[in-house]
């Protein structure tokens, strides 16, 4: 038996304790309450602490500041991922924009850098987040904003007259 901690109870009797300094592995936790009179009483429970796991991170390639989109035009997104626990190819990472919704998914490489191509279809600046989740559930996100411009439209010409093969005569106004 090791001594943690002696602790008074709080206003509702209750007493706390923190796991952060005991390892992994299974532990009997043994709770001993003594009285003025010097009665006592204890409790056990067995616990397992596990290691805190992780969280992913990310890193955004691209868009880097100061890129513009073209309107209905294929975009590359590009991000760098890593975690403590996971090889990289096991990430999922998904990119969305708060005005399009999801855009695509990355496909990762076995060093952390993944690529995928979507089309962003309003017009406007766009927040981009970055999500990657681990497969303990853990998630990290980062954002990036993207304005998106109209493509200008190609004016359509048409000739009403002359008719094409059209023979006109010379210094006349069309």
């Amino acid at each position: 038996n090791i001594l943690i901690a002696e602790t008074s109870p709080d206003d509702e009797g209750y007493n706390t304790l923190t796991t952060a300094d005991l390892s992994p592995g299974a532990h009997a936790i043994t709770l001993r309450a003594v009285d003025p009179s010097n009665l006592s009483g204890e409790a056990s429970v067995t616990v397992t602490v596990v290691t805190v796991v992780e969280s992913p991170s990310i890193t955004i390639v691209h868009p880097v500041s100061g890129d513009r989109a073209p309107q209905d035009a294929e975009f590359l997104f590009e991000a760098n991922v890593t975690d403590p626990q996971d090889e990289a190819t096991a990430l999922l990472v998904e990119v969305e924009s708060e005005l399009d919704g999801f855009l695509c998914s990355l496909d990762v490489n076995v060093d952390g850098n993944g690529t995928c191509l979507s089309r962003l279809q309003t017009v406007g600046t766009h927040r981009i987040t970055f999500t990657v989740t681990d497969t303990d559930g853990n998630e990290a996100r980062r954002t990036a904003s993207l304005p998106v411009d109209a493509v200008a439209q190609v004016p359509t010409i048409v000739v009403t007259t002359p008719a094409s093969g059209s023979t006109v005569r010379q210094a006349v106004v069309l």
